[in-house]
Parts: C-alpha cells; structure tokens; sequence
C-alpha cells in the first residue's frame, strides 16, 4: 500500500516536560507519533529509512517539524516530518485507519453527550494554543492579530508553495469552544477575520474568491479556530462535507437569524461524520440508532 503521508506509532528518549502520555518503564521512552510527508511511501519498506541529517524547524508544546535528509549531500531535505510527542490516546485515535459513520446531533445530544465531553478535556490539550495567544511560542510567525484572533500560518505550510498556502486563525475568546457556541453577537469578529485573512494573502497574489475558509465539527481542538486555505488545495480530509462549515454560510446563518433566540446554533440538528475511534462514536451512534428506533 502507497501513501503520501505515514503516520508512524512509537517511542522516543523522555525528556523533562510534563507529559500526559503512557510511558514505558523498561525503556524510559514516550509514547509519540510521527508522521513523514512525502510524494509516496510504501508501508512495507518505510521501517527502512535511515536519516543522513534531521533539523527541527518549529515547536510548540508537544508538536514539532523536522526536516530530514535521506543523503546530506542535497541542499534540499527530502521529507518534511511532523512529530506529536508525548502523544496521547487521543493523537492515536485520530491517525488510526478507521470506518467513518454519519452522525446526527440533535440540541439535545449536544447538551446530555457532546458538552460534556468537550468539558472534560483538560485545559493542558490545548496548553499550545495559549503559547501562542501569549507569545510564548511562534510569537515571530504572527501575521495578523487585534483583541480578537492572531492568525499565524499553520504547522501544514511549508511557508514556499503559495498553492499549499494554509493559514489559522485562533479566537482570543476563550469561551468559544466550537460551532456550537457562535452567536450572533459574533458577527463583527467573524467578519473581520475575513476581511483580514483576504489583506494578509494579497503579498503571495491571492486575490478575493481564492481561500477557502471554514470550520471543522467535530474540530481537532475545542478552542475556536478558522482554517484559511488556498483554494485550490484540496485532496485532503479537512475539507470534506461532513466537517468543514464554510465562514461565509456561517456568517450568512448568523444574518438571516440574528434576531430569534436561541442562536441558529443552538437549535441546528448538526451532521458530521465520526471515525470508530473518535470518543463521541459509541455514545452517538447509540443514541443515533436509539433515534431510528
């Protein structure tokens, strides 16, 4: 089997951060992912890579990027590298191959199943975003902020190929942990966040029409966040119906329903797909078949 990118279970040397992941004793070696980016790579001779030379290029928390080199004698690396140590049950989950299946979250699934699991997550799992809100990490990478985003280019962008352009921008708002809790009285924010993103690509020649920005539900994270892509990138599981909710149809929503309480939000019956590992799977897809009952 050929894929562009692997996504590799393992261990390495434990350093002195606080870790949230399993440890094995008799190696004194953490649990992490690594994932190696490439134009193709065969599972069955991927264990057979050996770096000449590896350089890291960015860290925040427990997510690096590496560089690496099959032969140092290219002034090219061959294989950009991402690398998320310690890795939790969670990051295991999430680039595992598993089965995907529709799920619909009704308001009222939302309040007895999906609030309670996003409560439950420890403010640690998202200890590197507030690096980055309180410029302790990529506080050089900013392109934009005011009193309500910074938006920084995201770990996926290599920051050369304009085609690959991905950029993110992350809410100052601490209480907007996800579609759910976007409110009409977040129309002036999310509408400069377009605006915003829009001035910041004019310098790689993006004109207006060429991103394409969107949320994800379920997200990866729960602290809101806008994914901002160039248009024409695509190929790649983020953007598929059944995740990605585009801003401009949020905003639009938002619009043609600012003045009935509860938000639109708040009352929508959500669609989304969940992987078999995700934690909402079991709880939602039995209350799903409870529902067809």
């Amino acid at each position: 089997q050929v894929a562009h990118s692997i996504a590799l279970l393992g261990t390495c040397p434990q350093n002195s951060r606080a870790r949230d992941s399993k440890e094995d004793a008799s190696t004194n070696q953490i649990q992490s992912i690594l994932i190696l980016k490439k134009t193709a790579f065969s599972q069955d001779t991927v264990s057979q890579i050996g770096w000449d030379r590896l350089e890291t290029i960015q860290s925040n928390d427990i997510y690096h990027v590496l560089l690496g080199w099959l032969h140092s004698s290219r002034v090219d690396a061959d294989v950009k590298i991402d690398l998320i140590s310690p890795a939790t049950e969670t990051h295991i989950r999430k680039y595992s191959q598993q089965k995907l299946k529709i799920v619909k979250e009704t308001p009222a699934l939302y309040q007895s199943i999906v609030k309670p699991y996003i409560t439950s997550f420890s403010p640690e799992r998202t200890s590197w975003v507030d690096n980055i809100l309180s410029y302790k990490s990529e506080a050089e990478k900013i392109l934009y902020e005011d009193d309500d985003w910074v938006i920084i280019p995201d770990f996926k962008w290599n920051l050369q190929d304009v085609n690959t352009l991905y950029l993110q921008a992350i809410t100052r708002r601490r209480d907007v942990k996800s579609l759910r809790d976007i409110r009409p009285s977040h129309l002036a924010m999310l509408r400069q966040v377009r605006r915003q993103a829009y001035l910041i690509v004019k310098r790689w020649g993006i004109e207006q029409g060429g991103l394409r920005l969107y949320v994800h539900y379920q997200p990866s994270y729960y602290h809101l966040h806008v994914h901002i892509v160039q248009v024409n990138y695509t190929g790649f599981s983020g953007t598929s119906v059944g995740q990605a909710h585009l801003l401009d149809d949020i905003i639009s929503l938002l619009e043609v329903d600012s003045d009935r309480s509860p938000s639109i939000f708040e009352r929508m019956t959500l669609t989304y797909t969940l992987g078999q590992l995700h934690g909402l799977y079991d709880s939602m897809t039995s209350a799903d078949n409870q529902e067809e009952v």
